[in-house]
């Protein structure tokens, strides 16, 4: 992530630990929902999703939007590998 400060004219690149942010944040369902749009966020979110459904801090609700979010990225991950192994196969 970078940061940029445009009356000083500087510019910070943040590394930000998304274990870290899990342990601040007030919304586990809210922190979930950001990471799917994360790279590497895989091992970190289904231990999230893990934790918080068997100690009862995520509610019915945001499991079912978490779950929802992932069915639809997935899908469409889906598809687009789809359209890359067609686009391939025609080259060939």
């Amino acid at each position: 992530m970078f940061a940029l400060d445009v009356e000083n004219g500087r510019c910070w690149a943040l590394k930000l630990s998304l274990k870290k942010l899990v342990k601040l944040a007030s919304s586990k369902s809210k922190v979930m929902l950001s990471m799917f749009s994360r790279a590497r966020n895989k091992q970190v979110l289904v231990k999230l999703l893990r934790e918080s459904m068997l100690d009862g801090s995520l509610g019915l609700m945001d499991a079912s939007r978490l779950f929802f979010k992932a069915n639809v990225i997935y899908k469409q991950a889906s598809i687009e590998r789809q359209s890359v192994k067609r686009r391939d196969l025609k080259e060939i």
